[in-house]
């Protein structure tokens, strides 16, 4: 290597090294050396790291880090209700690749796991079966294609009732997903997400979608977002019948403000407000409560501050707190003897009181009694005991000297209001007729404990209920049992009833008979039921289909309940472990879930079992179960329906576009192409009702609005004409969801419009190759590429090149572009130097400044140096170097062999290659080996690399240098 010879080492046209090695020194390839026994460490030092910071397998009932992924544009905060994640487990050894994993959103306050399956929602469980990879990881999206959605619960748009799992903003609503086999059993495999929080969003549409992080505690609430609710709004003025007043405050992000002191003030009002504590101060929900009552019958309203930052809030509640009045289902009638003697007395007591939640009573009404015997007489008590004392009771006295049963109504004729309660009494001893009073038994009725039921009513001649008497009931048959249906119950009831159970082990007809046995003589009951006992099946009629909601949402992800009761034909359940299968029609698709323990797709003790459908199509779905356990196989008479509707408008959706009638009409300005918008939701299904518009992108095309608002099948009409010949693009866009732009265009050509001239932006000079010997003859070929502003290659130009100076060559291939928009030129040149070319659209006058091309021609030196190497016997080796017009130098080296190979043209090349001494190696080896690495940088083996290479090139160098000094 000569003095001052510069040496150039490319990698990728990325990096660019330089070294300047001059003789006479020997510290500049030390410091070659150094740098790559440096970089070797750096590589050590990051594979180590990297190794150290591989994830651990999550283990039973862990908390997965990050296991839940926002994806897309997110800000910090809380996920927002309906935002798509996707679910990622790591590789462990807890899942099998044939488990069916199911994701569902639990509460864990405070960040912690729950430890009971009621915290989780079976209205969130995601609506694909996913398995896992074979070690055991998963990833939702990547499985399913689609994302899971999360929802601030409890939100009746999923399914869910008032009591369903709070989950939410706050620390006491904090999320989790729960990712394992069985939701209901946290005995099985399973592992936690990392929890997070959801704010909720209306429409549960997933606005300003969220990384999942906690918000933001404010500074100050927002006098409009905090709300003041009163729970009821109505209230008795009674002085004890109360409203409560609930304060919310939340920052203007919705997140709750805690720790501030909240006053409650009431105008004009003259009720009593008690606060919940002193001071009234914000819990962590961002709430505190008042109590109101009254006295007076007013409407009162009221308005909450938030003294520690003086700020009124806007919400004012009223409570409408009305007059005692007597309420119908408050009130109270009662007899002091249920059973009275012939010509005897009894105490009828009636007590008004008013409509508050703790009812207080009314002095002062007037009341009267009415009974429903021919001979009873009522009477007050006393001369004024029919007027109401201060306890809202007046009394009465009820005599009946005939034998029968007497109810007893009493109305407050002050206000006009008849008391809902009516006691019954029984004057003197009431005779049963066995011909009057009936037997009536349940048939057919299964064999076995469940038995019949059977209801005997004891009446008088004339009809009326015979109270008090025992009854006895017998039955044909070795095996029957028959029993009182509860204790006591075989004697008969206010109405007369005394009920039983009978029973029979074996399929027979059992003939049954009652008799009245309190009297003497005993009454024989003139009917006489026949119960037919027979062996439980399932039954096509009497079992059941439903639906847990008759409409859902096509986005198949949305799961509807389906539950399924097995019954026989006396109604009762079938056995437990049953086996029960749902077909659905259309695209619907259906799974089975687990109900306690039981398995999916078996019934529980009750008959039951559960099942969950989904759909992406837009279109009524029927629901059948059949009973598969049994020969032949029971399919259910009942069937449940459920019509899916299109899901959120999705104007990015490959299916939502707008679309030309004609998209070559005439430049006439008459005549009309009719564009069609059509607005789906993410699965093609067509979303009525919303209100779109169409606006031309360039051009002076006339547009004219037929119909803006989509129909039943999604569509909107717009007219466009245009008098000039042009291409005009149009875009839809979806005015009812946030102005959101489909992704479709419709592309229309009115006339014969000139091509666009190319634009530089658009348009491109390359060069291959960049860099040519400077001999001459050696040719670089340059592509001037034209295109204009919509991508369409331009044909027809004239194209012209020129040289930022030099001496170069030019020659013309091609000057005027193609149907591909490309015009050719060759450059040559026998100047080592480098030129700039620069392209230039003569025909339009477009100059392509921005995408000129430098080419570097290289001097030419006639030089080269061939070096041969041979492998000694010792296992040393010998180094030939010869160089035409130069000098040949050859190394020996014992041991392993270090050969380097350098050829010099125009610069300097290098090869290296190592030898054992036991087998030959040869430099231009195309056979490689590689090193895997799992969790580290893939920047290590290029580090190595070029550690190596330094390093070899420093040794190679420093020896050189010895033999040379």
């Amino acid at each position: 290597m000569r003095e001052g010879q510069e040496l150039r080492v490319r990698r990728s046209g990325r990096s660019r090294f330089k070294v300047n090695l001059e003789s006479g020194t020997g510290h500049r390839w030390r410091s070659l050396q150094r740098a790559g026994l440096a970089l070797l460490f750096v590589t050590a030092l990051v594979a180590c790291v990297g190794g150290l910071a591989g994830a651990a397998a999550p283990t039973e009932g862990s908390i997965v880090p990050d296991a839940a992924v926002p994806l897309g544009s997110v800000t910090p905060g809380p996920f927002s209700s309906g935002q798509g994640i996707d679910v990622v487990v790591p590789a462990n050894s807890l899942f099998s690749p044939t488990a069916n994993i199911l994701i569902v959103e639990c509460s864990a306050p405070l960040g912690i796991p729950p430890t009971l399956p009621s915290a989780c929602n079976g209205d969130t469980i995601n609506g694909n079966s996913i398995e896992p990879n074979a070690d055991g990881s998963l990833d939702y999206q990547a499985e399913t294609g689609l994302t899971y959605q999360v929802f601030a619960t409890p939100d009746s748009a999923i399914g869910d009732q008032s009591s369903s799992p709070a989950c939410g903003e706050t620390a006491a609503t904090e999320c989790i997903l729960y990712i394992g086999n069985n939701q209901n059993d946290f005995t099985q495999p399973h592992v936690w997400s990392q929890p997070f929080f959801i704010t909720t969003d209306a429409g549960d549409q997933g606005s300003n979608p969220g990384d999942g992080t906690a918000p933001v505690t404010p500074t100050a609430p927002s006098p409009t977002v905090s709300s003041v609710i009163a729970t009821p709004t109505t209230a008795t003025a009674d002085g004890k019948d109360s409203s409560i007043i609930t304060v919310t405050l939340k920052g203007a992000s919705g997140v709750p403000v805690p720790g501030k002191t909240v006053t409650l003030s009431q105008g004009a009002g003259n009720s009593t407000v008690v606060p919940g504590q002193s001071p009234n101060v914000t819990d962590s929900n961002g709430q505190a409560t008042f109590t109101a009552t009254d006295t007076t019958a007013e409407t009162v309203t009221y308005t909450a501050t938030d003294t520690t930052d003086s700020v009124p809030l806007v919400t004012q509640p009223t409570v409408d707190f009305q007059a005692p009045a007597v309420d119908a289902q408050n009130g109270q009638v009662t007899a002091s003897l249920a059973t009275v003697p012939s010509g005897g007395s009894t105490t009828i007591t009636v007590t008004l009181l008013d409509q508050a939640a703790d009812p207080q009573p009314i002095s002062g009404e007037t009341v009267q009694l009415k009974g429903t015997g021919t001979t009873v007489a009522i009477t007050p008590e006393t001369s004024v005991s029919n007027v109401t004392d201060a306890q809202g009771v007046a009394t009465f006295v009820a005599t009946d000297s005939v034998t029968e049963q007497v109810t007893f109504t009493a109305t407050d004729t002050t206000s006009n209001v008849t008391l809902t309660a009516t006691p019954v009494v029984t004057f003197g001893t009431l005779s049963a007729s066995g011909s009057a009073s009936t037997v009536s038994a349940q048939s057919p009725a299964p064999v076995g404990t469940l038995g019949a039921g059977v209801s005997v009513t004891l009446l008088t001649s004339n009809g009326t209920p015979v109270s008090g008497k025992t009854i006895a009931l017998t039955g044909t048959g070795s095996t029957v049992t028959i029993t009182p249906e509860t204790a006591g119950s075989d004697v008969t009831n206010i109405k007369g009833v005394a009920t039983f159970i009978v029973a029979d082990d074996v399929v027979e007809h059992v003939t049954l008979t009652a008799t009245d046995t309190t009297d003497t003589p005993n009454i024989p009951i003139t009917q006489i039921p026949v119960v037919s006992f027979e062996t439980s099946v399932p039954s096509a009629t009497t079992s059941t289909v439903v639906a847990q909601s008759p409409t859902s949402v096509a986005d198949g992800q949305t799961d509807t309940q389906i539950v399924v009761t097995m019954n026989d034909q006396f109604g009762d359940p079938v056995p437990a472990g049953t086996a029960v299968s749902l077909t659905v029609t259309g695209s619907a698709e259906q799974h089975p879930i687990a109900i306690g323990s039981t398995a999916p797709g078996m019934t529980t003790a009750s008959g039951t079992t559960e099942f969950e459908v989904n759909d992406t199509a837009a279109e009524v779905v029927t629901v059948t179960a059949t009973d598969t356990s049994d020969t032949p196989t029971v399919q259910v008479t009942q069937t449940a329906t459920i019509a899916y509707i299109a899901g959120a408008a999705d104007p990015q959706a490959r299916t939502s576009m707008v679309a030309a009638s004609n998209p070559t009409p005439p430049s006439d300005g008459t005549t009309a192409t009719t564009l069609t918008v059509t607005l789906t939701d993410e699965f093609g299904n067509p979303v009525a009702g919303k209100t779109v518009s169409v606006a031309a992108l360039n051009g002076s095309a006339v547009l004219v609005t037929v119909n803006p608002l989509t129909d039943a099948k999604g569509l909107a009409t717009f007219t466009a004409t245009d008098a000039t010949a042009e291409v005009v693009t149009f875009q839809a866009t979806d005015s009812s969801d946030g102005n959101q732009t489909l992704t479709g265009l419709a592309v229309v050509t009115f006339g014969n419009p000139p091509v666009p001239p190319p634009v530089s932006a658009f348009s491109s000079v390359v060069a291959t190759p960049t860099s040519v010997p400077a001999n001459g003859t050696s040719i670089s070929t340059i592509s001037i590429l034209l295109y204009n502003g919509d991508g369409d290659a331009v044909p027809g130009k004239t194209a012209t090149l020129t040289a930022s100076g030099g001496a170069s060559t030019m020659t013309a291939v091609n000057a005027t572009s193609d149907n591909t928009g490309a015009a050719e030129f060759t450059v040559s040149d026998d100047t080592a130097e480098t030129v700039t070319y620069t392209a230039h659209d003569t025909t339009d006058g477009v100059d392509l400044t921005g995408q000129s091309v430098p080419i570097t021609f290289t001097a030419v030196s006639g030089k080269t140096t061939t070096t041969t190497t041979t492998t000694t016997a010792s296992g040393g080796s010998t180094t030939t170097t010869t160089a035409s017009g130069g000098s040949t130098t050859t190394t020996t080296i014992g041991g392993p062999t270090t050969t380097t190979t350098t050829a010099d043209t125009s610069g300097i090349s290098m090869s290296s290659s190592s030898s054992d001494g036991s087998s030959g190696s040869s430099g231009t080896s195309g056979s490689g080996s590689s090193l895997a690495f799992t969790g580290v940088s893939t920047s290590i083996p290029w580090l190595a690399g070029m550690g190596a290479f330094f390093l070899g090139l420093g040794t190679l160098g420093r020896r050189r240098f010895k033999v040379a000094k």
